[in-house]
């Protein structure tokens, strides 16, 4: 994946449970298209699980920060670490209320 082709989303999220972070619906049209996820930079503020979802379809490679302050950074390595199915949101699931600041670097296909 070159870089070159890659969006950013910086973003603050505190609520628990389904997050819609993308919609692919708005960018590409209803039903066309997929995100794919190459870069993850997040921190939360306290103890919270992140599962991504594919719309309500749960995405393998959840995200567990144990406390306040705890971070994960996944670097491009060519292969995308989560994929939606075409034409569905991109969503992170909470399990509590957190902040949640970073960046996802992500192209649409």
């Amino acid at each position: 994946m070159q870089k070159d082709l890659l969006r950013q989303l910086i973003f603050p999220v505190t609520a628990s449970g389904d997050n819609t972070i993308i919609i692919t619906g708005a960018q590409l049209g209803t039903g066309i298209g997929s995100i794919k996820v190459y870069k993850i930079i997040l921190e939360a503020s306290g103890a919270v699980t992140i599962v991504p979802k594919s719309g309500t379809t749960t995405i393998p490679g959840s995200l567990v920060f144990l406390a306040a302050g705890n971070s994960v950074s996944l670097i491009c390595d060519g292969e995308p670490y989560w994929k939606t199915l075409p034409g569905q949101s991109l969503v992170l699931n909470m399990s509590t209320s957190a902040l949640l600041t970073g960046a996802i670097y992500y192209a649409l296909a």
